[in-house]
Order: structure tokens, then C-alpha cells, then sequence
């Protein structure tokens, strides 16, 4: 059986940072200096086959205007 899990994206800087947390805890921090475009499709294949995602909560601002479109529409299509 699958774990449920929130996962809190910052995509506004260098380097992407990712929080996996369950019933409200941090249990796992992840940093890429890959692009964002590249390394979310990536994590997200590999964590979906793990866990079952609750939520996901991304920052949006201020920071990179790309990064944060990028995520919003990766985001809203997964």
C-alpha cells in the first residue's frame, strides 16, 4: 500500500528544492541544480510509483518568472 504524502516544490531558485512530508512532518528533502524543466518529469515518475500525492504546494514568487510558469503548467497537467 501506497503512503499519502504533501510535496512543497521552490522552483524560484538555484538549487530546485523539493519537501516530502507526511501528516505534516518532513521526511525528506531533495535539491537539484538540474533545469527545472528537466528534473521534475523525472522525480515526479519516480516518486508516483512510490507514493500517493495528497497535495502539491509550489512556491510561486518572487523569483524566476520561467521557473514559475514552468512548474504552474507541469503542475496543473500532472
Amino acid at each position: 500500500m501506497q503512503s499519502h504524502i504533501d510535496i512543497v516544490i521552490i522552483p524560484i531558485s538555484k538549487p530546485l528544492k523539493i519537501g516530502l512530508y507526511k501528516e505534516g512532518e518532513l521526511f525528506e528533502t531533495i535539491e537539484s541544480e538540474e533545469m527545472m524543466s528537466e528534473f521534475l518529469p523525472s522525480f515526479f515518475d519516480e516518486i508516483l510509483d512510490k507514493y500517493k500525492i495528497d497535495r502539491v504546494i509550489y512556491v510561486n514568487g518572487p523569483g524566476s518568472y520561467m521557473a514559475i510558469k514552468l512548474s504552474y503548467i507541469f503542475l496543473k497537467t500532472l
